[in-house]
């Protein structure tokens, strides 16, 4: 992994059906939220990330949605991404 992580992550597909996958993270314990765009948190998680992420979207609407990856209560990456309808 690189020194400045931010450089290497990836966050795909976008827009995605049924699963996100994140790359390039900091390993340790991270928390991931996605929030709809009234803010609302409608899912969450926390992991021992060993290198990549997989965030289960397929129970989702469709819709605008932003991740949110924290460590420690440190904000470490929101992005915006989009659920497509099946």
């Amino acid at each position: 992994m690189t020194e400045n992580w931010e450089d290497a992550l990836m966050i795909y597909p976008n827009s995605a059906e049924s699963t996100v996958h994140i790359q390039g993270l900091p390993k340790g314990v991270l928390a991931i939220e996605l929030r709809n765009v009234l803010g609302q948190v409608v899912y969450e998680t926390t992991i021992a990330n060993e290198g990549g992420v997989e965030v289960p979207v397929s129970q989702l609407s469709a819709g605008h949605y932003n991740l949110i990856v924290r460590s420690e209560s440190v904000l470490l990456q929101s992005a915006s991404w989009l659920r497509n309808s099946v």
